[in-house]
Parts: C-alpha cells; structure tokens; sequence
C-alpha cells in the first residue's frame, strides 16, 4: 500500500497536479515584466523614468502592450514605445508630476498584455517638497569623524594619515589653480580635480589635527574655484570631469561648513561665500550631470559617479529635488552595472538609452564585447578592473551618503535581487580576479586587464561587512594586501575614513 500511494503521489504531481514529465515536455509561453527601478521620489512637477523589462519564456517572442495605472493626481505617464517585441524588451515609462500633485506614496502598476497572458509590475512612487537631511552627512558624519580621529594611533590608521599629511594635497602652503573655464584636455581640468581632492584632504587633516591652518587652507580653496569658475567645461572629458569632482567639493564644504564653527555653532566660513559656493556646484555642475547624454557608449562608473555627485550636491545645497535625482541615477545605475541571473537574458540598459537603441547587439558591445553573463560580472569587467573598481567606488559613495541621510539603498531590491547581494556579487566576482584567478575563455576571452586605481572598494566593505554582516571574502584578502589605500579622483583615503567604521 505504501507502494501504490508513493506511485499514485507521483503520477498526480506529474500529470495532475502541474509537475512536468520527462526531458520531452513542452513548457507554456509566458513573459515577465519588471520595471527598473522599483521605486523613486520627486519633488511636485518633476519628472521619473522607469525602464520596464519584458522577460519571455518557453519561446514567447510575441508583442507585449504595456498600460499604467494608479498615478496621482495631476501626473502623465508615457511609455516609449508603448508596445514591444520579442523575448527580451525594454521600454521607457515617463511619469511626470504637476506642482499641484498631492504628497504621498503611490503604487503605480505597469501592466503587460501579449499572447493571451496579463502580467503586472509595481512601482512605489513618492511625491513630496520636504526631506529632513543630518550635517555633516556627507560621505562621513559626525560619529565617524569622531571614530576616525580616535584611531589615529593605531594601524592601519597611522599610516594612512601619515600619508594624507605627507601628500601634495595635505600641504600646509598649498594654493588653488582656477580658472574660468575648465578645458579637460589640458591642465585646467587636472587643476580642478586636484584643488578638490585638496580641499577635502586638508578638511579631513583639519577635523584630526584641529589645526586651523587646515581649515583655512580647505576654505580658501574653495572660495578660488566659486569665486572664478564661470564659463563651464568643455573637451573629450566635460562630462567626466564635472562627475568625478563634483562631489569631493561637496565632501570638503560639508566637512568645513558643519564642524569648523565658534562655540555658538556658527561656521567660521562666511556666509556669503557658503552661498556663492552652492551658486558654484549648482550653476557649474548641475547643469553638467543632468545632461542628457543619449546612447554614447559611456561607462558605468560615469553614471555612478554622476548619482553619486547629485546626491551629495543634494545634501550641501539642501534641495530635496537635487538629492532625489541623484537617489534615483544611483537605482538606475546598480543593476545596469552588475548583472544578476534573475535580470533576464541581457543586462539592464544605462540611463539615458533609448527603447528603440536597446538591443541585444548594442548590450554586447557596450559590455565590451561580453555576450554572456556570469553573476556579479560587470559591465566594466571585460574594460579593465581598473574602471571596474572606479564603477564600484562611485555606487559606494553614493549609497554611503544616501545611507548616512536614513535612505538604505542597499535594503531595496532591483530586479528581484537586493541591492546590498548585488554590490556583494560584484564586488566578489572581481575581486576573484584581483587576487590572481584566471578568467575562463568564456570570460573576456580569457583575458583580463588590471588597470590601475586606488579605488578599492572599501567603503563598500564597511557597508556590507561592519554593518550588514556580509561576507566578502575575496574583498577582504584584497583589501588587506593595498591597505592603506591613498588618494585619486573621487576616490580618496577611504581606509582613513572608513576602515572598521560603520
């Protein structure tokens, strides 16, 4: 009787009950629509895109069209195109909102219909004019200053402050280079990255040593760039540039504006040039970052360093609309930069690509050639791991700062995969390599290049590992053989900072 009922149980999963039966069975057509990213806020009257993902399976390669509902009040939704085809689709939702669009969190529904199925995706809209934002707060606050100055005496820490002291940028008679406009083909835009990296430098050397020298020095900088830098950026790099340095200025006004103050708590940094500095960040780089720069084949660290630089102008210039853009780039970003399993057959596409310009052939090509995709891989892998740590120092930037204003983007999810298991995979894909493993041929054809950057991914660590209780371990063995890490770009003593510093 046991028997009988065991091959009864069987018989009803296989044919009754749904199960399949043998290597011969044929699997039903269906399609799954997720959108990228899954949720978002504006300001009333801004605007949000979402990139909803069509996912055919057992074989459905037919016409999905796409609807959506649950909009707020006053707001229009437009899809670009509003039917797709084939296995694998994109298209472009636009969701604008109107100055009189009410405050409040919606659930906006994108509903697919094709080849008799209905399948739906969710959206979390917020829509409001206020956000409560921490100083300092950008990058690193008060609790890890004050944790980073007590470590001082120890190792790794010693050193890596000895080395910020010793560097051109920790000078105590260093002077900026400004100048009206930044060509980035020549030393104007080299000036301007190093006069950053400087004024954050001596900010931080400021809040360790209490020298006043420091801050005066981080002051002065800054008031050169404000006071001089009117007529934008042009060059090969005019994009980059204004993405790499914008938020280290921010990182060093936020520093000096919120901890270089009388006993009353008034900065020592004057008002009016405080003022003439977010004239500066607002009327130089906005502008700059928020370009639409179509389907150019620009790498996933540009478009994390942009996120990363809007949320951080977002935070010293207050505005809850700058800070919801940058928020918004860096959801965009992550899923476009490191691929998951669960993303479908190609990867996301980067910001700012059209519907009709997503096709599998474009993804190869700006994956650098990349035609399958193993989890954690990213789209700089097959570039260099040089870029590849810039893309992931960008994200970790970015969600460091978001996190420190109580927005947790490592707790959101992005395709159906979290966000804070995504930054793991990528990070311990390359670090796999970093560490000397050899690609397989199916990987970058089987070769990798290094690339060079002080970027190490250790703000991401500490995220991951200090508070979330991750294990990472090829980032660990990584981190400990290029400790203390030094300075370059928008990468800049992060074991200094952020070692053992959640």
């Amino acid at each position: 009787m046991r028997f009988s009922r065991m091959v009864f149980s069987v018989v009803c999963m296989l044919l009754l009950c749904g199960g399949q039966w043998g290597p011969n069975t044929v699997q039903a057509q269906s399609f799954t629509v997720q959108n990228r990213p899954s949720k978002g806020s504006v300001t009333p009257g801004q605007s949000m895109v979402i990139t909803p993902i069509v996912q055919g399976s057992g074989g459905y390669t037919g016409t999905t069209a796409l609807t959506v509902s649950g909009l707020p009040t006053g707001a229009t939704a437009t899809f670009a195109p509003a039917s797709v085809s084939g296995a694998w689709a994109v298209s472009v939702l636009t969701i604008a909102t109107a100055s009189s669009t009410p405050a409040g969190t919606y659930t906006i529904t994108v509903t697919g219909t094709g080849g008799g199925l209905t399948e739906t995706s969710a959206f979390a809209l917020t829509v409001g004019s206020s956000f409560t934002f921490t100083h300092p707060g950008i990058l690193i606050d008060a609790a890890q200053l004050a944790t980073m100055t007590s470590n001082v005496g120890s190792s790794p820490w010693k050193t890596a402050l000895a080395n910020a002291k010793a560097s051109s940028f920790g000078s105590l008679t260093y002077t900026a280079t400004p100048s009206a406009s930044v060509d980035t083909d020549t030393s104007q835009g080299t000036y301007l990255m190093d006069d950053a990296e400087a004024a954050y430098t001596q900010a931080l050397l400021w809040c360790i040593t209490k020298n006043t020298t420091y801050a005066t020095n981080a002051i002065a900088i800054m008031n050169a760039w404000s006071s001089t830098l009117t007529g934008g950026f042009n060059g090969s790099n005019e994009y980059n540039t204004p993405a790499w340095a914008a938020g280290v200025w921010a990182q060093a006004a936020e520093i000096i504006r919120y901890t270089y103050v009388n006993g009353s708590g008034v900065s020592y940094w004057a008002s009016s040039d405080i003022t003439q500095f977010q004239t500066f960040l607002t009327g130089q780089f906005v502008p700059m970052l928020t370009n639409d720069r179509g389907q150019g084949n620009y790498g996933g660290n540009l478009h994390a360093a942009t996120a990363a630089a809007m949320i951080h102008i977002g935070v010293f210039i207050g505005d809850p609309g700058t800070f919801f853009r940058g928020l918004w780039m860096w959801r965009y970003a992550l899923p476009a930069y490191v691929y998951e399993p669960g993303d479908g057959s190609y990867p996301a596409p980067p910001i700012d690509w059209t519907a009709s310009y997503t096709t599998s052939a474009h993804m190869v090509t700006y994956w650098y050639n990349q035609a399958t995709y193993p989890e954690g891989v990213s789209e700089e892998t097959c570039r260099d791991l040089g870029h590849t740590r810039w893309g992931f120092g960008a994200l970790a930037n970015g969600a460091e700062t978001a996190y420190l204003q109580g927005v947790d983007l490592y707790g959101e999810s992005s395709l159906g995969t979290s966000n804070a298991v995504r930054m793991q995979d990528g990070l311990e894909f390359n670090a796999d390599y970093l560490n000397g493993a050899t690609p397989p041929s199916t990987l970058c054809g089987g070769t990798l290049t290094m690339g060079s950057s002080v970027g190490t991914g250790e703000i991401a660590y500490n995220a991951l590992v200090n508070r979330r209780s991750m294990s990472l371990p090829e980032m660990s063995a990584y981190l400990t053989s290029v400790r203390p890490t030094g300075a370059n770009y928008f990468m800049n003593w992060e074991t200094l900072t952020h070692y053992m510093n959640p």
